[in-house]
């Protein structure tokens, strides 16, 4: 062995007590990072969580919605498209906006749908 090795019976000298300093405060460091990252995650996991409940709320409700208005709107909304088309036929001044949204008007009757009350 030669007379460079550190032993425990040696006194330490200012550079390693400040090595020691540093990498204990090093430690520290990481563990805080380490402690926030934890948080930081958990966080978001939370965010997330909230967002999946309230867009599947929201699918919900629209699927809903949806099957609403396939059992009852579709045949008001097909009754009217009717009646403006009666009114069409009847006000010749109203045609030329008949024609404009008739390409995107699609009709089809639907026999599982109610019928509009009146």
């Amino acid at each position: 062995m030669n007379g460079t090795e550190f032993t425990p019976n040696q006194p330490a000298d200012s550079g390693s007590q400040d090595l020691r300093f540093e990498v204990e405060s090093l430690r520290g460091m990481f563990a805080f990072i380490m402690l926030l990252m934890i948080v930081f995650t958990a966080c978001v996991n939370l965010f997330l969580f909230h967002q999946v409940n309230t867009l599947v709320g929201q699918a919900n409700e629209a699927q809903r919605r949806v099957a609403a208005f396939e059992t009852v709107g579709s045949a008001q909304a097909i009754d009217f498209w009717n009646k403006l088309n009666d009114y069409g036929s009847r006000h010749a001044d109203f045609a030329p906006v008949l024609t404009k949204y008739k390409q995107f008007i699609n009709v089809r009757t639907n026999t599982t749908a109610a019928a509009p009350k009146k």
